[in-house]
């Protein structure tokens, strides 16, 4: 299934270049690309029109692991979600 990657990360062109980056690097063609202005910076929101598969899950960890991103969630066209980052709080200090 289709899915669609939603990153906020800072004003930094490099963050949009990296995310891409990691679809170039798997042969993804991208069918939906918008930047936009976000508060703690640039949100991206890329569509991937391959169907959703382990690679998926590697492309969204990848994203959530980048310095310049703060939060990336991917959710698939039949309305399911999961984010990678940040990671859920613990609790613990």
């Amino acid at each position: 299934m289709p899915s669609r990657y939603t990153v906020t990360g800072a004003a930094d062109t490099a963050m949009v270049m990296r995310v891409l980056g990691l679809f170039a690097q798997q042969d993804l063609a991208v069918a939906g690309l918008t930047l936009a202005p976000h508060p703690d910076g640039y949100e991206l929101v890329v569509d991937d029109p391959s169907p959703r598969s382990h690679r998926s899950e590697v492309i969204l960890e990848k994203i959530g692991a980048m310095v310049l991103v703060t939060s990336v969630r991917m959710q698939a066209l039949d309305g399911t979600a999961r984010v990678a980052h940040p990671a859920p709080s613990t609790g613990e200090v």
